[in-house]
């Protein structure tokens, strides 16, 4: 049977900076953001007022959407390694952008390269604590996370985004 891991490892005291440069990476790069960064300045008509039929529009976009991505959290010593939970490949395409992490892969569908061979020992330990259970789950993005950044484009505050 085939071994497959695409995790990263990151330092106890990095954890939360980069679990949130992870937020940060898919509301700059996600086509669902970007949609609703491009729906946001229609929001507001001519008067000013609060367009419902563009936050509606803008509601069922992060509905339809349906992204949820979490990352699944394996305490190792020292650290962390993680693995990102999501319908897509997104993080595996876009992972180098994010500070302070090192990937942890391994695939022996193929020959397995030199210098991931060590990772098995990983692989085999994160599956043992997978059928325990034994991890933790961070939310990076669903559907409330989607509907307050359309709202922290339609009224922007001072210091960046607003965080649930």
């Amino acid at each position: 049977m085939s071994t497959v891991m695409y995790c990263w490892r990151v330092k106890d005291a990095d954890l939360w900076s980069v679990l949130a440069a992870i937020r940060d990476l898919y509301q700059r790069e996600h086509y669902a953001y970007q949609a609703l960064a491009r729906l946001a300045p229609k929001a507001h008509n001519a008067a000013g007022d609060l367009n419902h039929d563009v936050t509606q529009q803008a509601f069922a976009l992060a509905r339809k959407t349906d992204l949820h991505v979490h990352a699944q959290l394996f305490r190792t010593r020292g650290g962390w390694l993680f693995r990102m939970l999501e319908n897509s490949c997104f993080f595996l395409s876009h992972w180098r952008q994010v500070a302070n992490i090192r990937p942890v892969f391994y695939d022996d569908r193929t020959d397995v390269p030199a210098n991931e061979r060590r990772n098995h020992v990983h692989a085999e330990r994160i599956d043992k604590q997978l059928a325990a259970q034994e991890y933790l789950l961070a939310n990076i993005v669903d559907q409330t996370r989607l509907q307050s950044y359309f709202y922290d484009q339609l009224y922007p505050i001072q210091g960046g985004h607003s965080e649930l």
